[in-house]
């Protein structure tokens, strides 16, 4: 029996390095790729009642808000960590 259990696959598997094996799966991808061909099935029509689905639009947290400053504009300052263009030269 092997020392381990990897030594053993690699008797039955012989493993190949990591970036030939990459690029023998890319290559057979692309192989398959090319045989496929578009076959249009014609499918009957089924007219099913659609639910509206009203959508929640997220109000995406921006971390300045987080921190206090609000809306307000904040200025090319030392005390800042960065600066950040679009805040600085908003109106």
């Amino acid at each position: 029996m092997a020392a381990n259990c990897w030594e053993a696959a690699e008797n039955i598997f012989p493993v190949a390095e990591f970036g030939s094996l990459a690029s023998a799966r890319r290559r057979r991808r692309r192989r398959r790729r090319r045989r496929r061909r578009r076959r249009r099935r014609r499918r009957r029509r089924r007219r099913r009642r659609r639910r509206r689905r009203r959508r929640r639009r997220r109000r995406r947290r921006r971390w300045w808000r987080r921190r206090g400053w609000g809306r307000r504009i904040i200025e090319k300052v030392d005390l800042f960590p960065f600066h950040i263009p679009t805040l600085a030269t908003s109106p």
